[in-house]
């Protein structure tokens, strides 16, 4: 849902914002919004509010981050859709 809060649980998830190029992506291929409000950012977990401007329907969560004074941007993709509704 726009406006509401998902949880990530895994690790290696820290993303660091002021890099453009990390943070959660919600969407499909060309059209993914980043995420800009985080209550939680730490390796092991993101709890983040799913911005306004997400398209609805069927769409992919992707995290992009790099290790700590990294430089190889990974990606990695939730492995199942989401309906934003």
């Amino acid at each position: 849902k726009r406006g509401g809060t998902v949880e990530i649980t895994g690790s290696d998830l820290k993303i660091y914002p002021e890099d453009l190029e990390q943070g959660v992506f919600i969407g499909n291929q060309g059209s993914e919004v980043r995420v800009t409000t985080y209550m939680m950012n730490k390796p092991s977990i993101l709890i983040f509010q799913v911005p306004q401007n997400v398209p609805g329907g069927e769409v992919y969560v992707k995290v992009k981050n790099k290790a700590s004074k990294g430089t190889i941007l990974r990606i990695g993709t939730f492995g199942t859709s989401l309906t934003v509704i």
